[in-house]
């Protein structure tokens, strides 16, 4: 049995239009809020977190490292076995140098002319973030007696132990005159 209700047509198309203008708020209820999440995200990225970029290596900051010498590459030690060459890559290896000359000491200094030390040689400069494809660590390494000029520091190990340089291979600069000249500039200011 039905019920005829008058106007019933009528109803149902304010109904329909109701329920197509709720869809239709919803959706721009949803899109604003999409907006202000967006807004929001982007506010909170571009507010300081404490961490900061790492600013760019430069000769200046370089120079301001406790040794900076003149020195002749002498060996290498091997890797662990084991060792992943992107783990090399990273972490360094342990290589031996030998004093030609010193351009800037420490007060207490263990180094002297002629003396032999160990650098945790770095095959990038604290900056990247993947290892090159074509990165091998045995042709990376200096050729041996080769010379280098080395802006560096100790590594935390008892002092004349073990060294590192300023920002990895960035503070390992290939010998040439004009950058014995350069250092020595550096190093008087």
């Amino acid at each position: 049995m039905g019920i005829t209700v008058k106007g019933a047509d009528s109803l149902k198309s304010n109904l329909k239009s109701v329920y197509t203008c709720s869809k239709m708020e919803g959706f721009i209820l949803l899109r604003s809020s999409a907006v202000s999440a967006l807004i929001t995200f982007f506010l909170l990225a571009s507010t300081p977190a404490g961490a900061e970029p790492m600013p760019s290596a430069n000769l200046s900051d370089a120079a301001k490292c406790p040794f900076v010498v003149l020195a002749r590459f002498d060996s290498s030690t091997s890797p662990k076995a084991g060792v992943s060459n992107e783990d090399l890559y990273f972490q360094g290896l342990r290589c031996h140098f030998v004093v030609e000359k010193i351009l800037k000491a420490a007060a207490k200094s263990e180094l002297t002319q002629g003396a032999k030390f160990a650098l945790q040689y770095e095959f990038q400069d604290g900056s990247a973030c993947q290892m090159p494809r074509d990165f091998e660590w045995q042709k990376s390494l200096p050729v041996p007696k080769s010379r280098w000029i080395l802006y560096m520091e100790p590594a935390g190990c008892q002092s004349g132990e073990l060294y590192r340089t300023y920002r990895g291979d960035f503070g390992a600069r290939p010998f040439s005159a004009a950058a014995l000249k350069e250092a020595q500039a550096l190093v008087a200011r």
